[in-house]
C-alpha cells in the first residue's frame, strides 16, 4: 500500500510523527482515559490513519509508558476497522509499513521507529 504524501509520511519516522501532528481528526472510535482508537486524515493529500494510543498505569511511580501506533488505510478499510475493533487494527497492522511512537517509563524521551517487520 502506498501511504500518505512526503509531508505525512516522510522518509524518517520523527519527521513523520512531527507531520502526523497536523493531520485532521475525522472520528474517536474509542476514548478512554488511558486508550484511545482514532480515525484521522492529512489535511494535504488526504491520507487516513488509524491511531492507537495506550498508556500502561503504574499507579505507583506515575511514570507510565505510552504507546502509539499509526496505520494507514484505505477508506474502506476505515469502515470496515470502525465495526470491528482494536484486534483487526493490529492485523492489518502486521500487513504494512506503520508508525510507532514508545515512550517507556523512565525513558529520557520517547522514540519513533517503522515497523517494517510484520512480525516485530
Amino acid at each position: 500500500m502506498r501511504a500518505g504524501c512526503e509531508r505525512c509520511w516522510a522518509t524518517e519516522p520523527e519527521a513523520a510523527w512531527d507531520a502526523f501532528q497536523h493531520t485532521v481528526r475525522i472520528a474517536d472510535w474509542v476514548e478512554r482515559e488511558h486508550h484511545s482508537v482514532r480515525l484521522r486524515a492529512c489535511s494535504r493529500c488526504g491520507q487516513r490513519y488509524v491511531v492507537v494510543f495506550d498508556e500502561q498505569v503504574d499507579w505507583v511511580n506515575g511514570d507510565d509508558p505510552q504507546y502509539w501506533l499509526v496505520v494507514p488505510v484505505e477508506a474502506d478499510e476505515a469502515a470496515v476497522l470502525a465495526r470491528s475493533g482494536a484486534e483487526s487494527i493490529r492485523a492489518l497492522a502486521r500487513t504494512r509499513r506503520v508508525l510507532h511512537r514508545d515512550f517507556p517509563a523512565a525513558a529520557p524521551a520517547p522514540v519513533c521507529r517503522w515497523n517494517l517487520d510484520p512480525e516485530s
